[in-house]
């Protein structure tokens, strides 16, 4: 089955109608974070990223969701659940997008993601990959306060004058490209999340492929409904290929100015307990040829200088919310769990070091 009628016009009619029909208030305000973990064999370094995020929004004054499918291991999920850090788990069911929508076989279940939109009971949601971390948690609660239904920070590769293409809460209209889909402001729509569900599941006309193939769809099909965050609430902690370098990106050196931590680079357990940790050139993916490659070419010293020191922050901050949110587990675990020993071991060899 083919839809014949383009998707935008239906998005569009759904969220006017929607933005003509609903209006937060202060009396209505019900807003949740919300995660996603989904996989028969997640690895612990996954679990681990959950708990350190999980831990850095422990001070919020919303609450905490982390939406899980049905073959996420039950020891994953007891460690989960007993960290004591989320308020409430909840099963979501896959959703499998049709393969015209992927570039390569990878992120097959990515637009799993797409529950949030179904989340109704909740005014807005903010929805966190698992390797991000809050560094400041009050002006991360305050995003929800921006006034729009819709926000990411617009991810295509320009260039830049020293600073984004884009001000922060602004309409990227026409200027959407592409999103960054880790860190998403989400007013609940039923019948949006209907639409959008059907149309990736099921051949169409429009489906383009995509490296990145949720942030890619999102864009094309109601990018122009998006608002722009700045870059410090969803900064990527290492240079790689699909990493904006802006004005923000090359000058900043401390992350105390920097509001939520995103680590697409790699895994923070895997860089935090390793025996060369912390190493001086943290600032780019370097297992990956062609990012070393263009870290040297197209980055200035400078620039990596201020990348390589801000990194090591970012990944010291990681292990203290991933030790802080470990100890919660101690003596908690209500069934024995090899997750949890390995992940036990590896903390207190890294409290150790430290």
């Amino acid at each position: 089955m083919i839809i014949k009628r383009p998707v935008t016009d239906l998005i569009d009619e759904c969220i006017n109608e929607g933005m003509a029909n609903s209006q937060e208030t202060a009396s209505n305000m019900k807003r949740a974070y919300v995660s996603l973990i989904y996989g028969r064999d997640p690895p612990v370094s996954l679990v681990a990223n959950a708990i350190a995020m999980a831990n850095s929004l422990k001070n919020s004054k919303y609450r905490r969701v982390l939406l899980y499918t049905a073959d996420v291991p039950e020891e994953c999920l007891i460690m989960l659940e007993d960290c004591g850090l989320f308020t409430e788990m909840r099963e979501v069911e896959y959703i499998m997008a049709n393969k015209a929508l992927f570039k390569k076989d990878w992120f097959r279940e990515v637009f799993t993601k797409f529950h949030i939109f179904n989340m109704k009971e909740f005014t807005k949601v903010l929805f966190l990959d698992l390797d991000t971390i809050v560094v400041d948690i009050d002006k991360m609660d305050r995003l929800f306060d921006l006034d729009c239904k819709f926000a990411a920070m617009e991810n295509s590769k320009r260039p830049t004058s020293g600073s984004m293409w884009l001000d922060h809460g602004r309409l990227m209209g026409k200027h959407c490209g592409l999103i960054n889909a880790g860190v998403m402001l989400i007013t609940p729509n039923s019948e949006l999340f209907d639409i959008l569900r059907k149309d990736v599941c099921m051949p169409s006309n429009h489906h383009v492929p995509g490296m990145t193939p949720e942030q890619f769809y999102l864009a094309r099909v109601m990018g122009h409904h998006f608002t722009h965050i700045t870059q410090i609430y969803n900064f990527e902690v290492q240079y790689h290929g699909g990493v904006p370098v802006t004005g923000l990106w090359k000058r900043t050196v401390d992350i105390s100015e920097i509001v939520c931590l995103h680590f697409s680079g790699g895994s923070p357990l895997t860089t935090v307990s390793s025996a060369t940790y912390p190493s001086p050139d943290l600032g780019y993916q370097k297992e990956k040829m062609f990012v070393r490659k263009a870290w040297d070419a197209d980055i200035d010293r400078g620039t990596q200088l201020r990348a390589n020191k801000r990194a090591i922050q970012a990944f010291d901050l990681w292990e203290e919310n991933f030790i802080e949110g470990m100890k919660n587990l101690d003596g908690r675990i209500s069934l024995p769990n090899m997750p949890y020993t390995i992940l036990r071991s590896t903390r207190d060899e890294i409290a150790k070091r430290t």
